[in-house]
Formats: structure tokens, sequence, C-alpha cells
């Protein structure tokens, strides 16, 4: 008896063996599963991956990392990431490392790729070391189109004959502004009715507009800045905006012209000689 009692534990225990087993094999499979799944989405991100060590050696990378630059994942691994960085940039490559490691915070930079068949990229860095600290992480952004649009809507700018700037619709902050703007006393980043607070007009509804607009008031409260009045002419394309506005000892007609959502070119006619004419 004691003996068939033995045999009956070890068959109890070899049957909860063997339904562990299989509960360790499905939980190994939905683990593999789940990290096949994640190389799949990394693989295949739009976005570049590379993990890189202290001394930014490449580690691993994705397929749009290696497309970036132009060659094939295996020829990459254990490639030294700054060999495709441009002398002029390499410097700020090498901080970037060390900080990533030193600081163990997220660090950015900018810095060009001169690829084997001398193209030049530039491109957004973002890192931040592992857990460890025996690597980082890294994504990189491709930035040529937008610097070539950040180049072309200054030359824009520049060729035009009047004060001429590009404002952030909400903030009311100048993106961009050409020479002639700048020297009416435009300033690059800041609020467009700081830069131009000297400016006074006549509003058609000015308790309407304060009531709705009251980060366009100085804190005196008795300076408007008329360059940013164009809210309600926002529909249409291009508006006009207080036509015979005085500022700056001259008189100007006002224009604002939707860019995007968010962006618009702002400029002014210098209408002073015109309206003298006919007045004489």
């Amino acid at each position: 008896l004691e003996t068939f009692r033995l045999i009956k534990e070890l068959d109890n225990q070899y049957t909860e063996l063997e339904i562990e087993k299989d509960e360790l094999q499905k939980s190994n499979l939905e683990k593999q599963k789940a990290v096949g799944k994640y190389k799949e989405l990394y693989d295949f991100a739009p976005t570049c991956y590379f993990t890189l060590s202290p001394l930014g050696e490449i580690i691993e990378l994705n397929l749009s990392a290696a497309k970036m630059l132009d060659k094939s994942r295996p020829d990459l691994i254990n490639k030294r990431f700054g060999a495709f960085v441009s002398e002029d940039t390499k410097q700020i490559f090498n901080q970037f490392i060390e900080n990533i490691f030193s600081n163990n915070t997220k660090q950015i930079c900018e810095v060009i790729l001169v690829l084997e068949n001398n193209s030049h990229v530039s491109i957004t860095l973002t890192g931040i070391s592992s857990q460890t600290n025996n690597h980082c992480l890294i994504s990189a952004v491709n930035i040529n189109e937008y610097k070539q649009l950040v180049e072309f809507n200054q030359l824009l700018l520049s060729s035009l004959p009047y004060p001429a700037m590009y404002v952030r619709h909400k903030a009311r902050v100048i993106i961009s502004a050409n020479k002639l703007a700048i020297d009416f006393g435009a300033i690059v980043g800041d609020f467009c009715w700081n830069s131009f607070a000297s400016c006074k007009g006549n509003l058609n509804n000015k308790a309407d507009f304060e009531q709705n607009h009251p980060y366009v008031i100085t804190k005196a409260n008795t300076k408007m800045c008329t360059f940013c009045q164009a809210d309600a002419c926002m529909q249409s394309i291009p508006c006009q905006n207080n036509p015979n506005l005085n500022a700056f000892e001259r008189t100007w007609d006002a224009y604002w012209i939707k860019v995007s959502d968010t962006v618009y070119l702002h400029y002014l006619i210098d209408v002073t000689e015109s309206l003298s004419l006919i007045h004489i």
C-alpha cells in the first residue's frame, strides 16, 4: 500500500510538472510573440533608431536608420557613428554622446552626415542612456527639407521691399523677419506686440478687441500694437487690416497672409507718399 501511495504521489507530481511545463511553454511563446512584435515595430518604424555604445559604436539599428546611412544593417554593426558625421559637427556629436552618459538625461543636437556619395544630410539626434548606462538609445530625424523650407522662407522675406515677418498666430511670436522689419524694431523670438509697442493706430471697436485680446496691451494699458490687430480678417487671403496705419512716423497699409493654420506672413506697405499726393 505504501508503494502504491508513493507511485500515486509521483504520478500526481508528474502531472503537475507537465501542467507547469505547458504553462511555461505558453508563457515563453507569448513572450516570443511580444518580442517579435516589438522587433517588427522597431525594424519597420519610419523613425531612425540607433543603439550606441559609450564610444559611439553602433550596437543595433533599424531599417530606416540603415537607409539613412545608405548601407545595409550588417555592414553598420560595430561601426562608429561618428565616422559619418561631418568634421565641422563632429565635436558637437562627441559632446552629445559624452553628455548622455555623464548626465543621464535626454540630450538633443543637430549634426550633418556625410555619406559615401558625398551628399550632406542635416539631422537632429535625440538620445538617452539605458538603465545600465552601458549603451544609449538614439533617434535621428532628417531635417534637410525643413532647413530648405526655412531658407526659402527667409529668402522670400528678404526679397520683399517692405517690413515683413512670419508670426505665430495665437502666441503672436515673431518666427523670422527681414532686415527692414528688424530695423523698425522686430525682435525674432519675441512677441510682436512687445517689439512694436510704440506702434499706435485707430480701432473701429477697440473695447471689444481689448477684451478678447488682452495680451496685445502693454502693462500701462496706453499703447496697443496695431501690427497684431488682424484677427477679424484672418478668413480671407490676403487680408488687409488697419489701412492708413500710423507708426514709426510713417503711414502704412498692413496685411496678413495665412501660410499655415498657425503661421502668418505679416507685412506693411508704406503709403505715406501716396497719401501726401492725394491731399495735395
